[in-house]
């Protein structure tokens, strides 16, 4: 909302630097949607990526998505990568940050820890199945533009 004063407020007051965040944020918003393509499976036999929604603000993406995986395994280090919507050159693990949570009716939830793969610049998805069979896992991360 704009407000209209019949004085201007002085230089560095409230009213001026909320304003001036306004003003910064709105116009460093943008948003999609795309179809992630899935890399180096590992213990997985597929992996099939929906179309994910992302938001970016000044220099951060915001995604969100959903991902069916099927690994061969159980209790075995399980990995796969996802590309970005917008690309970035990542120097640790720690510029992507996020995680992932299945739901399979009757079998126990799996989780994924999602962090920066350094070598590659994509999501890199980690985590041990608890059983087998396809599960959808719904994710959210976070990252930055480098």
């Amino acid at each position: 909302p704009v407000r209209l004063y019949h004085r201007a407020p002085q230089r560095n007051s409230v009213v001026d630097r909320v304003s001036h965040l306004r003003a910064t944020v709105v116009t460093g918003i943008t948003s999609g949607v795309y179809t992630p393509s899935a890399f180096n499976l590992t213990n997985v036999t597929s992996a099939f990526p929906f179309q994910a929604t992302w938001l970016r603000i000044m220099g951060r993406v915001l995604v969100a998505g959903k991902l069916n995986a099927t690994p061969t395994l159980v209790s075995t280090d399980t990995s796969l990568e996802l590309s970005l919507p917008i690309s970035s050159n990542f120097a640790e693990e720690e510029d992507l940050a996020g995680t992932a949570v299945s739901f399979q009716v009757g079998v126990v939830s799996d989780s994924s820890t999602i962090s920066a793969h350094v070598a590659n610049d994509r999501a890199f998805f980690r985590f041990s199945p608890l059983a087998l069979g396809s599960r959808s896992f719904y994710y959210t991360y976070l990252y930055r533009v480098l």
